[in-house]
């Protein structure tokens, strides 16, 4: 902390805060403009170590911040200015709080003496995100003391904490401040004490896990039929989570069922592991869903998209083991199940016993290997389709590459089409609200200091297609595949589109009638038009090293 840098209280304040941030471990902190968050703002852009990434809408900063938060598996702070700045956070913080991304928010707001009384920017900012963030916290108004600097500290450690554990999520630090705001040159802040003092000790925790109680978690006996069901987990480590899984299944002899926003499908599997990928479409057939029928089930992470092995999972009600990086139900299923808080790079620690027979991996090898060659050649290979883009992408993304997979049909085509093998990119997605509000902005913030592809359907992109001026900040690279299929192409695969009437494309559909081109131009994005599969490949094989481009996929079926 530079003492010739403090001309004020709030300066002050500004400086401990974010050097306290900087020794407990943030590296980035996603800012907004205004004015009443300036010691915070000023503060953290002259703070070494933490990279401070400015964006004018806080929707659209608060979702980029989410994908560092993904992406890096640690604490990133968002700060705003008060007022309705702060409620734009609100979608980003339910997606947060919903999948388990680590964020801390900062909302500067007005000292008490200006609340309630029609003062400009005021609204009501204590636990404004309610149950959505892990813990809320109130500071006092800065005062040059001690005693105020210590207790930021304190609260700024917990609250950093509280990101993690017991479960990943986001905390939200209300901060009072009054005038003067902004730093005033030429004067001086005279201390009775060294606040250089403060910083000692500050030091980032380990938030390792602990191992549970395995007592009564293995089914009895050899005899049984089990199988693995790895869902749309994100470990701090893929290498070390397949790793980890596959010398559990190997040793048990059990089958697993890969759900492709995992990590589960990526390079090669030891010999002997059975791995299966086109699950939804074996589970269509009824004889199948009779005779793969296990004794037990060991679910990672929140169950797959699939509806076809939700709704057989459910039937068979089997005694389930799920282990989950948190606290919160993954079954919403309701069945005879148990559930862990179990890092996925320690599954091999799990003890369960070896199946004697293995007729059962052999059924579901069987069938993998049917549904997958019934799968590609229901795909054309020269007309661009839904699926066969999200195949596309799947098997020639190169391995130094991240994938962000939008919601609603781009999420499905991956866990349909998806095949096991692939290059062990990392990817990503916002499976904890499902929503699309804040695509493009959460893959710029995956992207950013690396390079990234993001696939998603045209609605999910125009609905955050305001964040394109996120764009100039990325450092790094992402190419934007988006698939045109002309408006919500999910409604078509509900009950609502076999209704005879124009309502269903009015208000379900909702095609809209936008110049890509024009819209590239207005933001300075790159426009190319993609029509066939070699145009695709050529375009993943020769990624540039930063900028935004859009790779515009208009599809047939």
């Amino acid at each position: 902390m530079n003492q010739n840098a403090l001309t004020n209280t709030n300066s002050l304040w500004g400086h401990a805060l974010a050097e306290t941030l900087a020794r407990l471990g943030v590296r980035h902190a996603v800012v907004s403009p205004g004015s009443r968050s300036t010691p915070i703002i000023w503060a953290l852009t002259h703070c070494h170590g933490i990279e401070t990434i400015p964006l004018l809408d806080e929707r659209g900063a608060a979702f980029f911040a989410l994908g560092l938060a993904r992406q890096g598996g640690r604490p990133v702070v968002l700060a705003c200015t008060s007022g309705s700045a702060a409620a734009n956070y609100l979608p980003a913080v339910v997606e947060a709080h919903e999948s388990g991304a680590p964020l801390l928010v900062l909302t500067a707001d007005r000292p008490p003496e200006l609340r309630r009384c029609a003062a400009g920017q005021a609204i009501d900012q204590t636990r404004m995100f309610g149950q959505y963030a892990n813990e809320h916290f109130e500071l006092p108004v800065p005062e040059p003391t001690m005693a105020c600097l210590r207790q930021l500290r304190q609260t700024l450690s917990h609250a950093i904490r509280l990101t993690m554990l017991p479960a990943r999520g986001p905390v939200h630090i209300n901060c009072p401040l009054r005038e003067p705001l902004a730093p005033e040159p030429g004067k001086t802040l005279t201390l009775d004490f060294d606040p250089y003092v403060l910083l000692k000790g500050v030091a980032p925790e380990n938030f390792g896990y602990a191992l549970p109680d395995f007592d009564g978690i293995a089914p009895a006996g050899p005899g049984h039929c089990g199988l693995i069901v790895a869902g749309t987990q994100m470990a701090d480590d893929d290498e070390a989570a397949r790793s980890s899984l596959w010398s559990l299944a190997v040793r048990s002899g059990y089958p697993v069922l890969c759900e492709a926003l995992g990590p589960w499908r990526a390079g090669e599997v030891p010999k002997g592991l059975i791995r299966v990928s086109a699950y939804g479409e074996i589970l269509k057939d009824a004889a199948a869903r009779e005779a793969l029928k296990p004794d037990f089930v060991l679910q990672v992470g929140p169950l797959p998209t699939s509806k076809a092995l939700r709704q057989w999972l459910e039937a068979l009600d089997t005694p389930t083991l799920i282990c989950s990086t948190g606290h919160a139900n993954l079954d919403p299923l309701h069945r005879r199940a148990r559930q862990i808080c179990f890092a996925p790079e320690l599954l091999h620690l799990l003890p369960l016993p070896a199946v004697k027979d293995g007729g059962y991996s052999a059924l579901w090898a069987e069938a993998e290997t049917q549904a997958r060659a019934k799968l590609n050649a229901a795909l054309d290979e020269t007309a661009m389709s839904e699926g066969g883009v999200a195949r596309e992408l799947f098997r020639h993304l190169r391995a130094d590459c991240r994938l962000f997979v939008a919601n609603s049909m781009s999420a499905r085509h991956a866990e349909q089409y998806a095949e096991c093998g692939h290059e062990p990119f990392r990817v990503h997605f916002s499976r904890g609200a499902n929503g699309i509000d804040g695509t493009l902005a959460t893959a710029l913030g995956m992207a950013h200091g690396g390079r990234g592809v993001l696939l998603t359907g045209d609605l999910a992109l125009l609905h955050d297609a305001s964040s394109m001026m996120a764009a100039r900040q990325l450092r790094g690279h992402l190419s934007i595949v988006m698939v045109d299929n002309g408006g919500g192409g999910i409604f078509r695969h509900m009950p609502v589109a076999d209704i005879p009437d124009r309502v269903f494309e009015r208000y379900f559909l909702t095609p809209q009638n936008v110049d890509y081109v024009a819209l590239c131009d207005a933001y300075g994005t790159d426009y190319q038009r993609i029509d066939s599969f070699v145009e695709l490949r050529a375009n993943l094989a020769n990624m540039p090293a930063d900028g935004v481009r859009l790779l515009h996929v208009k599809v047939t079926g």
